[in-house]
């Protein structure tokens, strides 16, 4: 792992004893080909806010980053209002009043108990997943990982996910991933509340450990900082205390999950989009192509410029 994933370790139990292995190590990065010039734009709308957030994600240079999910709107309290009309004020209040985590849900039981899911959260991965791939990076190269084996499942019966696992994208539980490591893992934290539970499962030092250890060029962390920073104040908090000061949070806009479209490739070159033989994972049900990109007739793989690197980096900060 390099420094800046190592420096999590240290936070989380080693007091500074964990060291990189030499030099290389320290300093290695992620390695996407593509990169930026294949991150789909987020749409560009006369007073909609909009944050690039899905640049800065895969950014080779931002090794740790914690997608912090607390301004997302959960979509359960509008998916069946369709004719606002019908619904009586104090409902509509309530639900135009939401803010803060509440994206967690409970499946499998009608009363109390039930497993933990986070559909949010499985949308943000898969987002990031598909960023990864048009980048170039390989499906064996990533891994996502979660502290529930309801989310695990969960992300294993997406389609999309599906296809990918047959590349050599994995799936697990942390503790079933103990011994093994990616190039870059994805770590789902599920719980979101307004009651800010965390749950044993984050309580766990030992088991946080394992889950970002795994990671050996590139960390991404998806959950409600609020419900972790306040439920888990032994364990996650001073983690994301850490995180903050080194200033490797994202936090997601409301409309965050919309800005993104991969039916196909928007760039920053009109002129450029999937070859159409031998298309990409993301529209083909061929999993075992690679990732193809040519300029439209020609036979010349796309080459990104320094140029247009440096604007990259400008719009995320670096």
């Amino acid at each position: 792992m390099n420094d800046d994933i190592c420096s999590l370790c240290n936070e989380i139990i080693y007091r500074g004893a964990l060291k990189c292995a030499n030099e290389k190590v320290k300093r290695s990065s992620l390695v996407l080909s593509y990169y930026p010039s294949r991150v789909p734009h987020p749409p560009q709308i006369t007073g909609m806010k909009v944050n690039h957030w899905l640049l800065r994600c895969l950014s080779p240079t931002s090794k740790v980053i914690f997608l912090d999910t607390d301004k997302i709107e959960p979509k359960r309290y509008h998916e069946n209002i369709k004719n606002p009309s019908n619904v009586d004020q104090s409902t509509m209040n309530v639900i135009s009043n939401i803010k803060g985590p509440g994206l967690e849900e409970k499946v499998g039981r009608k009363t109390g108990g039930g497993a933990i899911i986070n559909k949010t959260e499985l949308e943000i991965v898969c987002i990031i997943v598909k960023g990864l791939i048009t980048c170039g990076l390989d499906m064996n190269k990533i891994g996502i990982l979660s502290p529930y084996r309801s989310q695990v499942r969960l992300l294993e019966e997406d389609n999309f996910l599906t296809r990918a696992k047959k590349g050599g994208l994995e799936i697990s539980t942390i503790d079933r991933y103990q011994g093994k490591d990616k190039s870059v893992i994805l770590f789902s934290l599920v719980r979101s509340n307004v009651q800010k539970k965390s749950g044993m499962l984050l309580n766990d030092f030992r088991r946080l450990n394992v889950a970002v250890s795994r990671a050996k060029h590139k960390l991404i962390m998806i959950g409600s900082y609020e419900t972790l920073y306040d439920g888990s104040k032994e364990v996650m908090r001073p983690l994301l205390e850490k995180i903050k000061t080194k200033e490797w949070i994202e936090s997601l806009l409301p409309n965050s999950l919309s800005f993104y479209n991969f039916n196909g490739f928007s760039g920053t070159k009109s002129e450029n989009t999937f070859c159409g033989k031998d298309r990409d994972l993301l529209d083909c049900n061929d999993p075992s192509k690679k990732p193809c990109f040519y300029s439209v007739g020609s036979k010349r793989k796309f080459e990104i410029s320094s140029q247009e690197i440096r604007d990259a980096e400008q719009i995320i900060g670096k």
